[in-house]
């Protein structure tokens, strides 16, 4: 009685099991162009043969573009680091308290829950690894942001995909790098 049982189970999650193939679609797995332009303004090669090196600048550069190191790996070539900042400009406030106090004038007063993005949290993600077209090591990075609002939930999160800002890192990179390989 006990095996009809334990057999029975058995058949059971084996039926369940096979009724549950997940469906993919094509265009899922396929890369855009617009995937292939963020991560070429992401990535850059240097010619250096030392990763802690780079990874040292790398460091640098973002401690002054603001950011404090949060996490590191050096022997996979991760860093991460963050920086909160104001996620607000006066107009926005300004506006949104306007249209709260507009919208609730007919119904007894103002209205104390209006919602508006206070503060905003920037992550990077750096990461260094060898390079087998042309020798050195390829760095890329990414920087991401989450908004918070003043209820103190996420309003926004988002890959910072401003190109200028990235060109602006590898620029400074470049020349820490130039600057630590020449012992300047």
């Amino acid at each position: 009685m006990l095996s009809r049982i334990s057999s029975f189970f058995v058949l059971i999650l084996i039926l369940q099991s096979s009724s549950c193939t997940a469906y993919v679609p094509k265009q899922l797995l396929e890369l855009k162009e617009s995937n292939l332009e963020i991560r070429s303004r992401q990535t850059r090669i240097f010619q250096t043969k030392n990763e802690s090196e780079v990874l040292s600048a790398c460091i640098a550069v973002l401690q002054d573009m603001g950011f404090t190191l949060e996490e590191s790996a050096s022997k996979l070539g991760l860093l991460v680091a963050g920086k909160t900042a104001a996620a607000h400009n006066g107009w926005d406030l300004f506006g949104s308290i306007m249209i709260g106090a507009l919208a609730s004038y007919g119904h007894g007063g103002y209205n104390n829950e209006q919602t508006y993005d206070v503060e905003q949290k920037i992550r990077v993600a750096v990461v260094s690894t060898p390079s087998t077209q042309r020798g050195g090591h390829a760095v890329r990075i990414t920087f991401q942001r989450v908004i918070y609002n003043n209820h103190g939930q996420v309003s926004k999160s988002e890959l910072i995909d401003d190109p200028q800002i990235y060109q602006t890192f590898f620029q400074q990179l470049s020349h820490a790098l130039f600057l630590e390989a020449n012992q300047l």
